[in-house]
């Protein structure tokens, strides 16, 4: 499962591989915290897991900087993370 969120302006979103999770069926969703959630137990050097602007980071992410938004200046910033 690949997992990438997008933090910013209008970009914010959180999508697994490639779909994002606002057009996922109710029990994709389901599926995809289930891995997430037995992800969390299994890595003991999980550090951060916080739902709703949903921001993944531990060992094995990948963080990358956009720079600030052409129109309203917010920064936007990516992360990314195979499970």
């Amino acid at each position: 499962m690949k997992i990438e969120v997008i933090d910013g302006c209008v970009c914010t979103g959180m999508y697994v591989d490639g779909t994002s999770i606002s057009e996922m069926s109710k029990e994709q969703r389901h599926e995809v915290r289930k891995v997430l959630c037995e992800y969390i137990l299994n890595h003991e050097e999980f550090d951060l897991f916080r739902l709703g602007g949903i921001v993944v980071t531990n060992a094995d992410s990948e963080y990358s900087y956009s720079g600030p938004c052409e129109c309203c200046g917010e920064y936007i910033n990516t992360w990314k993370m195979e499970i």
